[in-house]
């Protein structure tokens, strides 16, 4: 059995489309996270423990800045992710409306 091509465009029309909706979605739960974390940092500050935070490369995290920085690159790589699934699902579907018929 095959899957037709527009189909499969759809698809990932579709799934890009709600990876962006779920990242909408989630900006008050975003916002929530960043001021729970400045909270921390300036804590952690307090207690001149403030190279404690680091991000996954192992890069500090000591100003308010690389810490909102490091946090939205979270919401970058959703809304890469969906536009990605949008841009793949229009040029198969593109491809499939202009491709010769047999």
């Amino acid at each position: 059995m095959s899957i037709p091509l527009d189909l499969v465009g759809s698809v990932l029309s579709f799934a890009g489309g709600v990876v962006l909706t779920v990242d909408a979605f989630l900006v008050r739960y975003n916002i929530r996270v960043e001021q729970g974390a400045l909270q921390l940092r300036e804590a952690l500050e307090r207690r001149q423990a403030g190279d404690v935070l680091t991000s996954e490369a192992g890069d500090p995290l000591d100003s308010e800045k690389r810490l909102r920085l490091w946090l939205a690159l979270r919401s970058l790589r959703r809304t890469q992710a969906g536009f990605a699934l949008m841009t793949a699902g229009f040029l198969l579907d593109l491809f499939v409306r202009l491709a010769p018929k047999p």
